[in-house]
């Protein structure tokens, strides 16, 4: 049900607040907390936060569920824990609440050692348009990790009936949160990369761009290898980051269109180990064949062989051929992708260090 009154402002002990687990931000450094604590000691809570009821146990019980889910990843945060604590104890008669926004001002009240806190209570309010406004609300903050951003739109997605991997539903999102869809396709997508790239992305060592870049990749090895390009400083700029992803993209398609040109995608051993035994009697039957005389040797050596054999010769040239033309295409026009993929090429693997 959608509240029909306004929002009534009063002060509300902090034990009986709990944060809103699914909004953007989950990290907040020590010192910008303490910096809040000791502003709040000095000065108060200038602007309240605003909260609305908990006033049903399965919404308890969700929100248990969700602070489990958090204390995995995060198992040091003392606050969700507390929060836990709360939730699972309530008895569904006294009073609970949940941060619409203004987290961080219970968190520095809590660490100022204050017993309540300035509110703006919602009494009774739409779910889906109270987790709405707290996305809209985070979402606006200049410190919200990107990662932590995509993941909470992806949780309010599904709250919403909306299937995030859906670019209709993409775009209906990002009408209703008041961005673009492409804005939404940066961070959803992001979802894909390792778990270790994306710590990276949340504590800003890789910047937007990159992170998105870093998504765009078909595979976790093409992921990782561009990774490495950035991390040594050869892949910074938007042109950069475009060219080294063409690159890994082409490289891998050339791997494949070799495979296939040659005959090679077998289904299982024993038939590997027979085209190998095919292409050796075919190699020692070119072996022979002298060079420097192909109106002779070279003749009756294609004269010997099988229909079966000069369709798979043909098809080797015409494999042979592609790959040339595409190799020395990609020297011609794309020089800065071919250079990229040579780096990588010989550069040695190496593990992603967090920052």
């Amino acid at each position: 049900m959608t509240s029909t009154t306004s929002p009534q402002l009063g002060e509300i002990s902090l034990e009986q607040i709990v944060p809103n687990p699914d909004q953007p931000r989950k990290t907040f450094t020590a010192e910008a907390l303490e910096e809040m604590a000791n502003s709040i000691r000095q000065d108060g809570v200038q602007t309240p936060i605003r909260v609305v009821k908990v006033d049903r146990p399965e919404k308890a019980q969700y929100l248990a569920k969700r602070f489990k889910e958090i204390l995995v990843e995060y198992p040091d945060d003392m606050f969700f824990d507390s929060a836990l604590k709360v939730v699972e104890s309530w008895d569904g008669k006294s009073p609970l609440h949940m941060i619409i926004y203004g987290e961080r001002r219970w968190r520095g009240s809590t660490l100022a050692g204050k017993p309540s806190i300035p509110t703006m209570v919602d009494e009774a309010a739409d779910e889906q348009l109270v987790s709405t406004i707290a996305l809209i609300e985070n979402m606006q903050r200049e410190n919200v990790g990107f990662i932590e951003e995509a993941i909470a739109i992806q949780h309010w997605m599904v709250a919403q009936g909306l299937d995030p991997n859906d670019p209709k539903d993409r775009k209906a999102a990002a009408g209703r949160l008041g961005k673009s869809a492409t804005y939404l396709h940066w961070r959803l997508d992001s979802l894909r990369l390792p778990k270790d790239i994306q710590k990276l992305a949340d504590n800003g060592t890789l910047n937007p761009n990159q992170v998105c870049h870093l998504a765009w990749c078909e595979t976790e090895e093409q992921q990782r290898k561009l990774y490495r390009l950035i991390s040594t400083g050869k892949c910074q700029t938007h042109t950069q980051l475009e060219a080294a992803l063409k690159a890994l993209k082409e490289s891998a398609d050339t791997k494949v269109g070799e495979q296939q040109s040659l005959g090679l995608v077998v289904a299982d051993k024993a038939q590997a180990i027979a085209i190998t035994k095919e292409i050796e009697a075919m190699s020692a039957k070119l072996v022979k064949m002298n060079a420097d005389d192909p109106g002779s040797d070279f003749v009756k050596g294609l004269q010997q062989m099988s229909v079966g054999e000069l369709q798979y010769v043909s098809r080797v040239v015409t494999g042979m051929e592609k790959i040339i033309r595409s190799i020395h295409k990609n020297k011609v026009v794309y020089h800065e992708q071919a250079l990229l993929a040579s780096q990588l090429a010989k550069e040695p693997e190496e593990e992603v260090t967090e920052f």
